[in-house]
């Protein structure tokens, strides 16, 4: 990374180094007043922070403008004991591309959501992959909730947004990253399935992002009112139909994938989260 500067935060303590590849880094405002917040790439190319904005058609996007010398966004996430302490987190979690900050508990308190792309040469939002290195976290997809949680044991954690580089242009291209707390849904996503668990919890899974079937899915838990990613489907798929058995694992079959319509099924165990 070239120009990098020092700088981003999102909730007291937990502070980020915003870069964008080849295009420079963020210098924001005072850590002490974010909780929430989005990065923003000016169409004179520098960044800034803004805070308490809510994804509704993706304006939380970071604007290019043209085609990037990179195909990454690259952060550094002061993740030492004192930044982890002052927002309550002991440990963290990624699954399905979500990063989150864990309580004691377990629980979530803040996350980092998945990223988008918006590629202006064929009109069309994609998904970019997470890729998170430099400190320890937990990778179970199992819930999260009452498990021991793993501590990053380091100072700082090194989080890469990568995209496929033959879909840009230089047509606008966006792309969009934010924290988050875990209130919602860790993917905005439509035609999707809702299973009641028999621990109360619920299941979402699939679904579409656009026109986009989706093989990601993510659980609720009543008690804490948080979302948290757990297994994919192994198949994306959308309009499908599912049930619970009696041994307490899910069946989802047939929908609409990538191809056309399905004929495949698979089976959920909430235990193990795959």
């Amino acid at each position: 990374m070239t120009d990098r500067s020092t700088y981003g935060a999102w909730r007291a303590g937990a502070i980020v180094a915003v870069c964008l590849g080849g295009f420079g880094c963020t210098a924001g405002p005072d850590p002490a007043r974010i909780t929430t917040g989005v990065v923003v790439q000016q169409a004179d190319g520098t960044m800034e922070v803004r805070t308490n904005a809510v994804v509704v058609d993706h304006p939380a996007l970071t604007e290019i403008g043209h085609a990037p010398d990179y195909s990454w966004n690259s952060y550094s996430l002061d993740v030492s004991s004192a930044a982890v302490a002052a927002i309550g987190a002991s440990g963290l979690r990624r699954v399905n591309d979500v990063l989150e900050f864990l309580d004691a508990s377990g629980t979530p308190i803040l996350r980092f959501d998945p990223s988008d792309y918006y590629d202006g040469w064929d009109d069309v939002l994609r998904l970019a992959t997470l890729e998170v290195t430099g400190c320890l976290l937990d990778t179970n997809p199992a819930p999260p909730w009452g498990r021991a949680v793993t501590p990053p044991v380091a100072s700082t954690c090194t989080l890469t947004i990568r995209w496929e580089e033959v879909f840009f242009s230089q047509i606008p291209t966006l792309v969009a990253n934010s924290w988050t707390t875990p209130g919602c849904l860790t993917r905005s996503r439509a035609r999707h399935l809702a299973t009641r668990l028999e621990d109360g919890r619920v299941l979402v899974a699939g679904g579409e992002l656009g026109s986009r079937p989706l093989a990601t899915a993510e659980l609720y838990d009543p008690e804490t009112g948080t979302w948290t990613g757990t297994g994919a489907l192994a198949t994306a798929r959308t309009l499908f139909g599912s049930v619970e058995l009696e041994d307490h694992r899910i069946l989802v079959a047939g929908g609409w994938g990538p191809s056309g319509r399905l004929a495949s099924a698979e089976l959920y165990d909430p235990s193990t989260g795959t």
